[in-house]
């Protein structure tokens, strides 16, 4: 994996990965989640609310990069740069995914 120098939209670093390493992290995905199949519902439930409470942590830094991007979209906004949609069509282009 290496870290790309790319500044789009977002100034979040975008992590590239080599095929072999996606190939491999999949591997090691299924043969976890076959492990997990194997486990009680009781089991289960306690390791998904350990990953979530390791997945919810604030990242200073990205809560930083985030507001600065806020920032930006508000100000392309209020200069008419940006223009708003309204909720109803933002939820109906999702739904037809």
């Amino acid at each position: 994996a290496r870290l790309a120098n790319w500044t789009g939209w977002c100034k979040a670093p975008l992590i590239i990965l080599t095929l072999k390493e996606v190939k491999r992290m999949r591997s090691k995905t299924e043969e976890l989640a076959k492990k997990i199949e194997e486990l009680p519902d009781t089991d289960k439930a306690m390791l998904v609310d350990m990953i979530l409470a390791k997945l919810d942590q604030p990242d200073v830094e990205l809560d930083k990069i985030w507001a600065e991007e806020a920032v930006r979209r508000w100000a392309a906004y209020k200069e008419g740069r940006l223009k708003a949609l309204p909720y109803d069509e933002v939820m109906a282009r999702y739904r037809q995914r």
